[in-house]
C-alpha cells in the first residue's frame, strides 16, 4: 500500500490547515451535548488520578495455535489479574480453538511509549496481528488548537497510537489558554511518516461503571458464552440516525446491510426521540448503530421540528440491558473512555448481550462506513476490520478534516469477535484439582485430580512437575470413575506423566470426584513460593485430537507455604470518591487462604476500627450499616489454619453524599465601571470540591458563558467577568459548584439559579466621571468586588473642592494604609487599592473598614479581604 509521507502534522494541530477537501466536509459535525457547565475531563486532570511509574511487563501464559489464525496477545493490568485467571485461561483457550496462538502479559506502570514500544517488538518478532488491553493501561492523548476550525481547543485519546506502530508521533507544542505555543506538555500534537496501523487494539475498561473486576470477569463470561452461540443474537440490525443526519441515512444503512440482509433504518424527524430508541432497543438484534450528539452520559434526539429534545442516559443501557451485541456510536464522545461512567462502556459492561463496540473518544466519529462492513462481511474480526478501516483512512495522509472526524476512534471489547458468528464447540474437558493449595509441609497427602468432560473422551495424558526434589511420589491408583480407562504413569526426578486409555469405544467417565489419586511425601526444604504445575497435555475425544496447558493459580498449581500471601486490595481505588454510603470493598483471592481479615478505620493508624471482622470467607465485603461521609481507610490480610499474612498497605476512600455548599458569593452593584469584574466565592465541603464554575451572561449576548473558577485556597475560588464593550450593558451571573462524588448534581448561588441569579449594570452613563458633572451632595460608595483577592475599587462624590483624607483600619481600629489625603475637585472619584498596606506588604485576610473624611463629610464601610 502506498504510504503518503506527512511531515506537516504538527503544524496541522496548531494553525487547522486543512490540506484536501474529503465528503465528511458535507456532514453535520457532531457536538458535546452534556448539560450546561459539562466538558471532557482532561489530560491533566486524567494523570494526577493515574500519573505515570515504572513501567514492569511480566510473561503469563503462550500457547500455541493450529495456524488457521494469527498471533494475538493478550495484555492485563497486573494488578488485576489474579482475579481474572479462570476467564482469562477460559478466552486463551476459546482463542486456540479457533487456530490462535496467543500470548498473555501483564504490565504496570509506564507511561504510552513504553507500552507502544513493548507493542512494536512483538509485532517485529512475532508478527502479532492485534491485542486487547484489559483493565487500566497507559492513555495516549492527542490535542488541536482548534478542532474542526470551529470549536476551539481539544484534547483527548487515541488509541491509533498503539495501532500505527512504525509512524512518528510527536508533542512539539504546549496547551496555554485557548490554543499551542511551542514546547511539550505529554499530549501528542503531530504525527506522520507511515500512518497506517500494523495491528488492531480493543480496549476493556470499565471507567466508573462499577466494581471493575467483577465486570471485567462478566464481559469475559458473556464473551465465552457468544462464541459458544449460547448469547449470539439474531442477524439483524438497526441504524437508528436523528434529524441532523437523515440525509446520510439511507447510505449508511446500506453499509451495514454489507453484514446483516435485515436492517431496519429509522431516520424520520417526527418519530426519533430517546422514548422511541428506549422502546425499539427491546427488540432482538445483533447490531445497533446510532447517530445522534452526545456526551459520555447519553444521547440527546431533537423532536418537534427540531425545536426540543430528549435525553437517552447512558446508564439506562446498564439498566435496561438491551438485547444486542455489537454497537457503533457515531456520538460525540460517548467511548471516552476516560470519563466515569461513559455510555460505550455501559453497552458492553452490561449484564447480559453487549460484547462490542466502536465509538470515539471525542466530537468525532466512523464515517466511510463501507471499508469498515465490507470486512466484517468477510467473515473478519471486528478488530480486523478496524483496522482495514483505519488503513482506508489513513493510505494517501489525512487532512485536518479527517484528523478531528477520526482519531478519536477506539475499539471496545475484544476485537478477536467475529459479528458474523463463531463456530466454537463446548469446552473438551476441565481439569482440577481437590485441594489447590496442596498439603502441609512433611505430610503424606494426596493430590486428586479430576476430569470434568461433557463430550466424550478416548484418551488423556497429563504431567504432574515439581520443583526439583520438592515431592516424593509414593503411588498412584485410580477411582471408580476411572474405570472405564486403563492407567499407566512414569515417575521422572522432577515429575510424573499420566496416562489413560479408555478400554471401550467413546468412553464418557461417569460419576463425581477425582478420577486419580497421586500420594506423595513433601520435602523438608520446601519453602514459600515452591510449587506444583499440573498440565494436561493431550486429550483424544472421539478420535479428534487437541492439545492444549491448563495451570492456574488455585487449581492446578500447589504452593507450600506456612500463611497466605498478603491480598491486594482492588476496590475502591485509593483516593476515590464514593457517593455510595455501602460501598463494596473488593480484594484479589489469596492463594491458600481459607479467610480474611477486613479493618475500616477513619485514622490511617487504625487504633480502633469502626469495622473489625476476621471471619470473612469470601474477597468480597458490603457493610451491613451505612457510613457517615468521612475520609476511611481500609487494609485487609489472610489466614488459613498456619495463621495470617501481613496487612495490605492501606487504601483510602472518601464517601461523599452530600453536594458542596456555596457560604459566599461577590455581589456588584450597578456601577460606571466597565469591567473586568472580579468574582470572589467560598464554596465549603468536607470531602473536596469537583469544580466551580462563574455562569454569566449579558443582555447584549443572551447565552449563558461558563468559566471555571481557579482555587485560591482550601475553600476560595476566583474568576473575572470581562471588561463590557458598551455602556449601560445587564449582567447576570450565578455560582454553580460540583462535587466529586455526585457530579452532575450540584450546588448554585442563588440556590434556584439560573432562574435567579445576580444582576447589575456595567458601564451606567450619568454615574461616570466627567468634569463637567458634579453630585449633589457627598458620598462613598460601598467597594467593589467586596469581598476581593487582588484588587478593589471605592468611588466617591465631591459636590465642591476639599480636602479629602481616606484611610483602611483594621478590626481593631489600627489604621493599616491610607489611600488619599490631598486636595480634590467637584466630581466622581475612583480609588484603586491593591491590598498593600503602608508597611508595603499585602495585608491578610479578614475584615476591614475604610473611612473617609471631606469638609464635615465622614462616611465609614467595611470590606473584606480574601487570600
Amino acid at each position: 500500500m502506498m504510504v503518503r509521507e506527512l511531515a506537516v502534522m504538527s503544524y496541522i494541530a496548531l494553525c487547522g490547515v486543512a490540506l484536501s477537501g474529503a465528503p465528511q466536509d458535507e456532514v453535520t459535525l457532531l457536538r458535546w451535548a452534556g448539560p450546561p457547565g459539562s466538558r471532557p475531563g482532561t489530560f491533566k486532570e486524567w494523570i494526577a488520578v493515574h500519573p505515570y511509574t515504572n513501567f514492569s511487563v511480566k510473561t503469563g501464559k503462550m500457547v500455541i495455535g493450529d495456524g488457521r489464525s494469527g498471533i494475538v496477545a493478550i495484555i492485563t493490568e497486573e494488578s488485576i489479574t489474579s482475579s481474572l485467571t479462570n476467564e482469562l485461561n477460559q478466552l486463551i483457550l476459546d482463542l486456540q480453538q479457533e487456530g490462535y496462538t496467543v500470548m498473555s502479559y501483564e504490565v504496570s506502570g509506564g507511561p504510552p511509549d513504553s507500552l507502544r514500544s513493548f507493542l512494536y517488538d512483538l509485532y517485529n518478532s512475532d508478527n502479532i496481528e492485534g491485542a486487547l488491553f484489559i483493565g487500566n493501561l497507559p492513555i495516549a492523548w492527542f490535542q488541536v488548537a482548534n478542532d474542526f476550525n470551529e470549536y476551539g481547543y481539544a484534547e483527548w485519546p487515541v488509541d491509533l497510537f498503539y495501532m500505527d506502530l512504525d509512524g512518528e508521533w510527536s508533542d512539539d507544542f504546549r496547551h496555554v489558554g485557548d490554543g499551542l505555543v511551542p514546547g511539550q506538555d505529554s499530549i501528542f500534537d503531530g504525527h506522520s511518516g507511515n500512518l497506517s496501523p500494523e495491528i488492531y487494539i480493543g480496549r476493556l475498561v470499565p471507567t466508573g461503571i462499577g466494581y471493575d473486576t467483577l465486570l471485567i470477569k462478566n464481559y469475559l463470561t458473556k464473551d465465552d458464552a457468544y462464541r459458544r452461540n449460547n448469547i449470539e443474537l439474531q442477524h439483524r440490525a438497526m441504524v437508528y440516525v436523528d434529524d441532523d443526519w437523515e440525509y446520510w441515512a439511507p447510505s449508511w444503512s446500506s453499509n451495514v446491510s454489507l453484514l446483516y440482509d435485515d436492517v431496519l433504518c429509522v431516520s424520520d424527524p417526527n418519530t426519533t426521540r430517546a422514548s422511541d430508541y428506549r422502546v425499539r432497543l427491546d427488540t432482538v438484534r445483533a447490531w445497533v448503530s446510532v447517530f445522534a450528539h452526545s456526551w459520555p452520559g447519553g444521547h440527546q434526539f431533537y423532536y418537534n421540528d427540531h425545536n426540543s429534545v430528549d435525553y437517552y442516559w447512558s446508564s439506562e443501557y446498564t439498566s435496561q440491558d438491551p438485547p444486542a451485541n455489537f454497537y457503533n456510536h457515531f456520538a460525540c464522545s460517548f467511548a471516552r473512555y476516560t470519563e466515569n461512567g461513559y455510555g460505550g462502556g455501559r453497552t458492553i459492561f452490561n449484564q447480559n448481550y453487549g460484547v462490542g463496540a466502536i465509538g470515539s473518544t471525542k466530537t468525532g466519529s466512523m464515517l466511510e462506513f463501507y471499508f469498515f462492513y465490507l470486512p466484517l462481511s468477510q467473515e473478519k474480526t471486528i478488530g480486523e476490520a478496524f483496522r482495514e478501516w483505519f488503513a482506508h483512512i489513513t493510505q494517501w495522509g489525512v487532512s485536518f478534516d479527517e484528523l478531528c472526524w477520526h482519531y478519536g476512534m477506539t475499539l471496545l471489547g475484544d476485537p478477536f469477535l467475529k459479528p458474523s458468528g463463531h463456530d466454537l464447540s463446548s469446552c473438551v474437558c476441565t481439569l482440577s484439582v481437590a485441594d489447590g493449595c496442596g498439603p502441609p509441609l512433611s505430610e503424606d497427602n494426596p493430590i486428586n485430580i479430576e476430569l470434568d468432560n461433557p463430550m466424550g473422551i478416548t484418551g488423556v495424558q497429563f504431567l504432574l512437575k515439581f520443583d526439583g526434589s520438592l515431592l516424593t511420589v509414593d503411588s498412584i491408583a485410580t477411582t471408580s470413575r476411572s474405570s472405564f480407562m486403563n492407567l499407566g504413569y512414569s515417575i521422572c526426578p522432577d515429575s510424573v506423566r499420566i496416562s489413560m486409555q479408555s478400554t471401550v469405544r467413546d468412553s464418557i467417565l461417569p460419576g463425581e470426584g477425582p478420577i486419580v489419586e497421586v500420594l506423595f511425601d513433601v520435602d523438608d526444604g520446601a519453602v514459600f513460593g515452591d510449587s506444583t504445575q499440573l498440565h494436561l497435555e493431550d486429550c483424544v475425544l472421539s478420535g479428534a485430537f487437541v492439545q492444549f496447558t491448563f495451570c492456574v493459580s488455585e487449581n492446578g498449581l500447589f504452593y507450600f507455604i506456612d500463611v497466605p500471601p498478603i491480598p491486594s486490595p482492588i476496590t475502591p481505588d485509593s483516593g476515590s470518591f464514593i457517593s455510595d454510603n455501602t460501598p463494596l470493598f473488593d480484594w484479589c483471592d489469596a492463594t491458600c487462604a481459607t479467610k480474611y481479615w477486613l479493618q475500616i478505620e477513619d485514622d490511617i493508624g487504625f487504633p480502633s476500627p469502626l469495622i473489625d471482622d476476621s471471619t470473612l470467607t469470601s474477597s468480597v465485603y458490603i457493610p451491613t450499616s451505612p457510613l457517615a461521609d468521612s475520609l476511611y481507610y481500609w487494609r485487609v490480610c489472610a489466614g488459613n489454619r498456619f495463621g495470617w499474612s501481613d496487612w495490605s498497605s492501606p487504601f483510602n476512600l472518601t464517601i461523599d453524599t452530600r453536594p458542596p455548599v456555596i457560604e459566599s458569593t461577590t455581589v456588584w452593584c450597578d456601577t460606571s465601571y466597565m469591567g473586568p469584574f472580579e468574582i470572589y466565592t467560598d464554596v465549603g465541603d468536607v470531602n473536596g470540591v469537583d469544580s466551580v464554575y462563574l455562569c454569566y451572561r449579558t443582555d447584549i449576548g443572551p447565552e449563558w458563558t461558563y468559566l471555571q473558577m481557579t482555587p485560591i485556597e482550601t475553600i476560595h475560588y476566583f474568576a473575572e467577568i470581562p471588561e463590557q464593550a458598551s455602556h449601560n450593558t445587564l449582567v447576570s451571573y450565578y455560582i454553580r459548584a460540583c462535587d466529586i462524588a455526585i457530579a452532575p448534581n450540584v450546588s448554585t448561588d442563588p440556590p434556584n439559579a439560573p432562574d435567579s441569579c445576580y444582576t447589575f449594570t456595567a458601564g451606567l452613563v450619568g454615574v461616570e466621571d466627567a468634569e463637567d458633572e458634579k453630585p449633589s451632595k457627598f458620598f462613598a460608595g460601598q467597594n467593589y468586588p467586596n469581598p476581593f483577592f487582588k484588587k478593589t475599587t471605592i468611588s466617591f462624590g465631591l459636590p465642591i473642592d476639599s480636602r479629602v483624607y481616606m484611610a483602611i483600619y483594621d478590626i481593631l481600629g489600627k489604621r493599616v494604609a491610607t489611600l488619599v489625603d490631598e486636595q480634590l475637585k467637584a466630581g466622581y472619584h475612583e480609588i484603586k487599592w491593591n491590598g498593600i498596606g503602608n508597611s508595603g506588604r499585602r495585608l491578610p485576610a479578614g475584615i476591614y473598614f475604610y473611612h473617609m473624611r471631606a469638609g464635615k463629610f465622614e462616611s465609614t464601610r467595611k470590606m473584606f479581604i480574601v487570600r
